[in-house]
């Protein structure tokens, strides 16, 4: 089995789990942009990996191949070690620097990492523009404290923590936050502790929101059904 995974060096090249949302921003990463797709041949190459690992010096400041030669790549690659090969190179760059197979396997992650911080910097973007309000202001300081990498807590599900960048945007307005907002907000205020008087209307209040969504759900789906119909029937 051909090994496509990093060694021990790969903190050198990739962010640490704890690294905060500010720091992972700043983090740098090969870029995209390649527009060139040689044949797959010309990746796969008969020369042995040097001893020293200056090769990873290459790892940030090389371009990515294109998403859709690298999915192709990885399915080629037991077929390539079969065949002779002992390394990959860089050949939508044109660097015959010999490198270990593993790199496919960062290639993938620097795509979904690269995704990810994207998704922040338009938040941090949107965030800067309204440093005016408070919320946006403590929202922007408290990406110096979070980590860029986990799980969401408190939530319905276990998304993944850069979900949150939808909040400092317009995206939070969906039916995904707004469904879990709701039914976290709902479980919060059914709990014995708030079982009082006075938190009674907030309580009704929260349920008819929640009604209040899954009727808008339910005419949303009927009225999608009879927009179908009404198309077929007019063609």
């Amino acid at each position: 089995m051909v090994d496509t995974k990093a060694s021990d060096d790969d903190i050198l090249i990739i962010p640490v789990s704890n690294l905060s949302v500010s720091l992972f921003l700043q983090f740098p990463l090969p870029s995209a942009l390649i527009t060139t797709a040689p044949p797959l041949r010309k990746y796969f190459d008969t020369d042995p990996l040097p001893e020293d690992t200056s090769y990873l010096n290459y790892f940030c400041t090389q371009p990515l191949p294109q998403l859709a030669v690298l999915h192709q790549l990885l399915e080629g690659v037991q077929h390539a070690r079969l065949d002779g090969s002992w390394s990959i190179v860089y050949a939508h760059a044109n660097i015959n620097q010999s490198f270990p197979f593993w790199i496919l396997t960062f290639w993938r992650q620097a795509y979904t990492l690269l995704d990810i911080q994207n998704k922040w910097r338009q938040a941090e973007a949107f965030l800067t523009k309204h440093q005016s309000n408070p919320v946006a202001s403590t929202f922007h300081l408290a990406l110096s404290r979070l980590s860029w990498s986990g799980s969401t807590k408190g939530f319905c599900d276990w998304s993944p923590i850069h979900d949150l960048a939808d909040f400092a945007s317009q995206k939070w307005l969906t039916n995904k936050w707004l469904k879990d907002g709701t039914q976290t907000f709902h479980s919060a205020i059914s709990t014995p502790s708030f079982q009082h008087p006075k938190n009674q209307l907030l309580i009704k209040a929260t349920s008819l929101l929640a009604a209040i969504y899954l009727w808008a759900q339910m005419s949303r789906k009927k009225f999608s059904k009879t927009k179908k119909t009404h198309g077929l029937m007019r063609s």
